[in-house]
């Protein structure tokens, strides 16, 4: 299989990557004989040279049983960013090309601790969140708008162990898709009942798992 990144995008994802603080992991699940596996992680060994401050995992859903049930993973492929020092609390479903090579590499980023992620009110508010609460956002890898809401929901996770992120890319996951009757993206559900449409703000998230 040819390169996924040319010269000029993987000295832009460099760049972008310089300015981690802190190591990051990225946990890889793929499954044998799956095209979107092999397409994921040929990305993720094309990223992972790019900085020193990355750790990469890869491993297999059929016979990595341990890893599977740590991870609570179901899906492959299937990829976790989050700090060296803390646990995984958000997933991206899918291939992250596209349009969501933004979201996968702002995750990046952001777990590195580079910099405050939102106005101190606004995490304060977040760290209130105390009951469990999961979000699932559907994208496709064509959407311009779907890398926003797919990163407030992964910053969320990370601003709060009481909340799992879970980002779907739909073309990959149509079943999944089919179940959450997502007719457009970007979609995002909140523990299965509470709905938004679109690039929503962080504080529509808020007031969404708040009522």
């Amino acid at each position: 299989m040819e390169k996924l990144l040319n010269e000029e995008i993987t000295e832009q994802i460099k760049e972008m990557l310089s300015v981690m603080k802190e190591e990051v992991n990225l946990v890889l699940f793929t499954e044998k004989d799956s095209e979107s596996s092999k397409i994921t992680e040929q990305l993720i060994k094309e990223i992972e040279p790019l900085s020193e401050m990355l750790a990469v995992n890869i491993y297999s859903l059929n016979e990595e049983q341990e890893a599977k049930e740590k991870y609570q993973i179901s899906e492959a492929p299937a990829l976790l960013v989050f700090n060296a020092k803390t646990e995984a609390r958000g997933v991206f479903y899918g291939i992250p090309a596209g349009h969501e090579i933004n979201t996968l590499l702002t995750t990046i980023v952001d777990a590195s601790n580079y910099a405050q992620l939102y106005e101190e009110n606004v995490i304060k508010e977040i760290k209130t969140i105390s009951q469990p609460t999961n979000i699932k956002v559907f994208v496709t890898t064509a959407c311009p708008h779907c890398p926003g809401a797919a990163i407030n929901a992964l910053r969320l996770a990370q601003l709060n162990n009481n909340i799992k992120a879970e980002v779907y890319e739909v073309h990959t996951y149509g079943d999944i898709g089919q179940k959450y009757h997502v007719s457009g993206v970007p979609k995002i559900v909140i523990d299965e009942t509470k709905e938004l449409m679109g690039n929503q703000p962080i504080e529509a998230f808020l007031e969404k798992i708040s009522n």
